[in-house]
Protein backbone atom coordinates (compact mmCIF):
# COMPACT_ATOMS: atom_id res chain seq x y z
CA UNK A 1 0.00 0.00 0.00
CA UNK A 2 1.50 3.62 -0.88
CA UNK A 3 1.81 6.25 1.80
CA UNK A 4 -0.41 9.02 1.35
CA UNK A 5 1.07 12.72 -0.35
CA UNK A 6 -1.54 14.30 1.75
CA UNK A 7 0.62 16.54 4.29
CA UNK A 8 -2.62 16.64 6.82
CA UNK A 9 -2.29 14.26 9.71
CA UNK A 10 -2.82 10.89 9.26
CA UNK A 11 -5.36 9.15 11.80
CA UNK A 12 -6.61 5.52 11.86
CA UNK A 13 -9.07 4.10 13.47
CA UNK A 14 -9.71 0.48 14.89
CA UNK A 15 -12.92 -0.63 15.79
CA UNK A 16 -15.47 -3.54 15.82
CA UNK A 17 -18.35 -0.76 15.35
CA UNK A 18 -18.16 -0.05 11.95
CA UNK A 19 -20.56 2.05 11.81
CA UNK A 20 -19.01 4.37 14.34
CA UNK A 21 -15.38 4.05 12.48
CA UNK A 22 -16.79 4.92 9.07
CA UNK A 23 -18.50 7.96 10.44
CA UNK A 24 -15.57 9.13 11.84
CA UNK A 25 -13.40 8.62 9.54
CA UNK A 26 -15.51 10.73 6.84
CA UNK A 27 -15.38 13.72 9.68
CA UNK A 28 -11.76 13.77 9.69
CA UNK A 29 -11.63 16.02 6.91
CA UNK A 30 -13.39 18.42 8.41
CA UNK A 31 -10.89 18.87 11.24
CA UNK A 32 -8.30 19.37 8.57
CA UNK A 33 -7.29 15.71 9.67
CA UNK A 34 -7.17 12.98 7.06
CA UNK A 35 -8.31 9.71 7.57
CA UNK A 36 -5.75 6.53 6.87
CA UNK A 37 -8.67 4.53 6.88
CA UNK A 38 -10.65 1.93 9.26
CA UNK A 39 -10.40 -1.55 10.23
CA UNK A 40 -12.87 -4.09 11.85
CA UNK A 41 -10.49 -5.93 14.33
CA UNK A 42 -6.95 -5.84 15.46
CA UNK A 43 -4.84 -7.90 13.15
CA UNK A 44 -6.05 -5.69 9.91
CA UNK A 45 -5.86 -2.68 12.01
CA UNK A 46 -2.02 -3.62 12.76
CA UNK A 47 -1.71 -3.84 9.27
CA UNK A 48 -3.40 -0.94 8.20
CA UNK A 49 -0.55 1.28 11.26
CA UNK A 50 2.47 -0.74 9.71
CA UNK A 51 1.72 0.20 5.73
CA UNK A 52 0.86 3.43 7.25
CA UNK A 53 2.78 4.84 10.12
CA UNK A 54 -0.39 7.10 11.03
CA UNK A 55 0.35 10.46 13.28
CA UNK A 56 -2.42 8.86 15.63
CA UNK A 57 -4.55 5.94 16.07
CA UNK A 58 -8.29 5.74 17.59
CA UNK A 59 -8.46 2.51 19.40
CA UNK A 60 -11.31 0.40 20.98
CA UNK A 61 -10.65 -1.23 23.41
CA UNK A 62 -12.66 -4.29 23.11
CA UNK A 63 -11.87 -5.84 19.24
CA UNK A 64 -12.92 -9.04 18.05
CA UNK A 65 -9.99 -10.57 17.61
CA UNK A 66 -8.10 -9.51 20.73
CA UNK A 67 -7.85 -6.75 23.44
CA UNK A 68 -7.30 -3.67 22.53
CA UNK A 69 -3.74 -3.02 24.42
CA UNK A 70 -1.93 -5.63 22.53
CA UNK A 71 -2.90 -4.26 19.46
CA UNK A 72 -1.26 -1.02 21.09
CA UNK A 73 1.67 -2.63 22.09
CA UNK A 74 2.71 -4.09 18.79
CA UNK A 75 1.36 -0.20 16.81
CA UNK A 76 3.81 1.37 19.05
CA UNK A 77 6.74 -1.44 18.24
CA UNK A 78 5.89 -0.58 14.56
CA UNK A 79 5.50 2.85 14.83
CA UNK A 80 6.73 4.92 18.38
CA UNK A 81 5.43 8.09 17.15
CA UNK A 82 1.54 6.91 16.57
CA UNK A 83 -0.43 8.72 19.76
CA UNK A 84 -2.93 6.09 20.36
CA UNK A 85 -6.45 7.74 21.72
CA UNK A 86 -7.89 4.21 23.61
CA UNK A 87 -11.56 4.57 23.59
CA UNK A 88 -13.22 2.28 26.14
CA UNK A 89 -16.84 1.68 28.01
CA UNK A 90 -15.30 -0.12 31.08
CA UNK A 91 -12.87 2.18 32.15
CA UNK A 92 -10.80 1.22 35.49
CA UNK A 93 -7.48 2.04 37.51
CA UNK A 94 -5.86 -0.98 36.28
CA UNK A 95 -6.53 -0.22 32.72
CA UNK A 96 -5.36 3.50 32.92
CA UNK A 97 -2.38 2.17 34.63
CA UNK A 98 -1.24 -0.24 32.25
CA UNK A 99 -2.35 2.13 29.01
CA UNK A 100 -0.13 4.96 30.62
CA UNK A 101 2.64 2.12 31.37
CA UNK A 102 2.02 1.61 27.50
CA UNK A 103 2.54 4.85 26.15
CA UNK A 104 -1.25 5.41 25.03
CA UNK A 105 -1.44 9.40 24.65
CA UNK A 106 -5.22 8.99 26.04
CA UNK A 107 -8.02 7.50 27.41
CA UNK A 108 -12.17 7.88 26.22
CA UNK A 109 -15.27 6.51 27.07
CA UNK A 110 -16.60 4.56 23.73
CA UNK A 111 -19.40 6.46 23.95
CA UNK A 112 -18.02 10.17 24.16
CA UNK A 113 -18.48 13.52 22.32
CA UNK A 114 -16.93 13.54 18.79
CA UNK A 115 -15.43 17.10 19.92
CA UNK A 116 -13.83 15.47 22.98
CA UNK A 117 -12.52 12.58 20.86
CA UNK A 118 -11.12 14.80 17.93
CA UNK A 119 -9.90 17.38 20.98
CA UNK A 120 -7.41 14.27 22.44
CA UNK A 121 -6.10 13.54 18.97
CA UNK A 122 -5.53 17.37 18.89
CA UNK A 123 -3.53 17.64 22.22
CA UNK A 124 -2.63 14.26 23.50
CA UNK A 125 0.84 13.67 23.29
CA UNK A 126 3.69 11.37 25.31
CA UNK A 127 4.09 12.64 28.40
CA UNK A 128 0.69 14.34 28.59
CA UNK A 129 -2.01 11.50 28.22
CA UNK A 130 -5.73 13.09 27.86
CA UNK A 131 -8.02 11.27 30.58
CA UNK A 132 -11.52 12.11 30.25
CA UNK A 133 -12.68 13.70 33.29
CA UNK A 134 -15.61 11.15 34.40
CA UNK A 135 -12.34 8.70 34.71
CA UNK A 136 -10.75 10.05 36.86
CA UNK A 137 -10.60 8.89 40.45
CA UNK A 138 -12.21 9.84 43.75
CA UNK A 139 -9.58 12.39 45.62
CA UNK A 140 -9.93 11.44 48.93
CA UNK A 141 -8.29 7.95 49.36
CA UNK A 142 -10.43 5.32 51.12
CA UNK A 143 -10.80 5.39 54.87
CA UNK A 144 -9.10 2.65 56.89
CA UNK A 145 -6.74 2.48 53.96
CA UNK A 146 -3.19 1.78 55.32
CA UNK A 147 0.47 1.83 53.30
CA UNK A 148 -0.15 4.88 51.05
CA UNK A 149 2.67 7.69 50.77
CA UNK A 150 1.28 11.02 52.46
CA UNK A 151 1.87 13.88 50.34
CA UNK A 152 1.65 17.58 51.53
CA UNK A 153 -0.50 20.31 49.98
CA UNK A 154 2.09 21.02 47.99
CA UNK A 155 3.25 18.14 46.52
CA UNK A 156 -0.37 17.39 45.27
CA UNK A 157 -0.67 20.55 43.69
CA UNK A 158 2.54 19.66 41.57
CA UNK A 159 0.88 16.05 40.83
CA UNK A 160 -2.11 17.44 39.96
CA UNK A 161 -0.28 19.64 37.42
CA UNK A 162 1.52 16.56 36.29
CA UNK A 163 -1.09 14.87 35.34
CA UNK A 164 -2.41 18.03 33.20
CA UNK A 165 0.70 17.35 31.43
CA UNK A 166 2.21 20.18 33.01
CA UNK A 167 6.33 20.69 32.28
CA UNK A 168 8.26 22.06 35.52
CA UNK A 169 8.33 25.68 34.43
CA UNK A 170 4.65 25.60 33.45
CA UNK A 171 4.13 24.25 37.25
CA UNK A 172 6.37 26.71 38.55
CA UNK A 173 4.55 29.39 37.08
CA UNK A 174 1.11 27.92 37.71
CA UNK A 175 2.36 27.23 42.00
CA UNK A 176 4.04 30.64 41.85
CA UNK A 177 6.98 29.16 43.21
CA UNK A 178 10.74 29.25 41.46
CA UNK A 179 11.48 26.63 38.97
CA UNK A 180 14.65 25.21 41.30
CA UNK A 181 11.74 24.68 44.15
CA UNK A 182 9.27 23.01 41.69
CA UNK A 183 11.96 20.33 40.47
CA UNK A 184 12.32 19.50 44.42
CA UNK A 185 8.59 18.74 44.77
CA UNK A 186 8.71 16.90 41.87
CA UNK A 187 11.85 14.92 43.04
CA UNK A 188 10.22 14.37 46.50
CA UNK A 189 7.02 13.15 44.52
CA UNK A 190 8.74 10.45 42.11
CA UNK A 191 10.56 9.39 45.56
CA UNK A 192 7.63 8.61 47.53
CA UNK A 193 5.74 6.81 45.10
CA UNK A 194 8.29 5.09 43.96
CA UNK A 195 8.19 6.06 40.66
CA UNK A 196 10.82 6.91 37.73
CA UNK A 197 9.01 8.95 35.86
CA UNK A 198 6.55 11.81 35.44
CA UNK A 199 3.95 9.77 33.96
CA UNK A 200 4.50 6.72 35.97
CA UNK A 201 3.77 8.82 38.90
CA UNK A 202 0.37 9.92 37.98
CA UNK A 203 -0.17 6.21 36.74
CA UNK A 204 0.18 5.56 40.39
CA UNK A 205 -1.54 7.93 42.03
CA UNK A 206 -4.53 7.48 39.77
CA UNK A 207 -4.19 3.85 41.03
CA UNK A 208 -3.55 4.93 45.04
CA UNK A 209 -6.89 6.98 44.76
CA UNK A 210 -4.31 10.12 45.48
CA UNK A 211 -4.89 12.95 43.06
CA UNK A 212 -6.63 15.59 43.66
CA UNK A 213 -7.27 18.98 41.34
CA UNK A 214 -4.28 21.57 41.42
CA UNK A 215 -6.02 24.44 43.99
CA UNK A 216 -5.32 28.47 43.39
CA UNK A 217 -2.60 30.09 45.47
Amino acid sequence: MNEPTDKRPCIVIISGQLLFAELLSGALASHNLMSGGFAGNAAEGIELCRNLHPEAVVLDYRLPDGEGLEAAEQILSDSPAARIILLTAHPSHDLLGRAADLGICGLLPLHGTVDSLFDAIEHARPGAMVIHPSFLVPVTPPSGVAGLPTLSRRERQVLALLAEGCDVKTSAKRLNVTISTCRGYVKSVLSKLDAHTQLEAVAVARRMQLLEPAQPI
